[in-house]
């Protein structure tokens, strides 16, 4: 637990990190996620070892993590699995299979997305891609390569 406040705080001021760090970060949060969740969740990851000093903004994978759990039902029986992929293209792919709960109030499920969608934004770069289909939500997310944000 100590590892992943540290890293939280750390990381709050820094524009980006590696996807190395990132996913240190992720391999300790996904072990508090798993002592609740024990078998009702899986993380998979797929990454090239060419794309671990690629960069993104820190706790990007957290926030959209965050998001599928708070969309999907988890249990054993039926475990939510969610797989970090590189692809093609310079990006990232994260993915998990939908199985809606019933959300009373959907006003803020998205926020956290939101707001990450927006930080892309600020700093020029390619749009993050949120589709759903055949039973999968997939989240692309670009590496950044350079960054020019905008001056508001």
């Amino acid at each position: 637990m100590s590892k992943v406040y540290r890293y939280m705080l750390r990381n709050e001021e820094e524009s980006l990190v590696d996807l190395s760090t990132e996913l240190q970060f992720i391999r300790s949060y996904f072990a508090l996620l798993k002592a609740r969740y024990n078998e009702a969740i899986e993380c998979k990851v797929e990454v090239w070892d060419e794309d671990l000093e690629r960069r993104l903004p820190p706790l990007s994978l957290q926030i959209i993590i965050e998001n599928a759990l708070f969309q999907n039902r988890v249990s054993k029986d039926s475990p939510l699995v969610i797989r970090i992929q590189s692809v093609n293209g310079g990006a990232l792919v994260i993915s998990n299979n939908i199985q809606p709960k019933l959300i009373t109030d959907p006003s803020d499920f998205e926020a956290g997305l939101d707001i990450l969608v927006k930080k892309y934004q600020l700093m020029n770069q390619p749009p993050v891609d949120i589709k759903e289909e055949d039973g999968f939500r997939k989240i692309r997310l670009p590496f950044i390569t350079q960054t020019e944000e905008v001056l508001l």
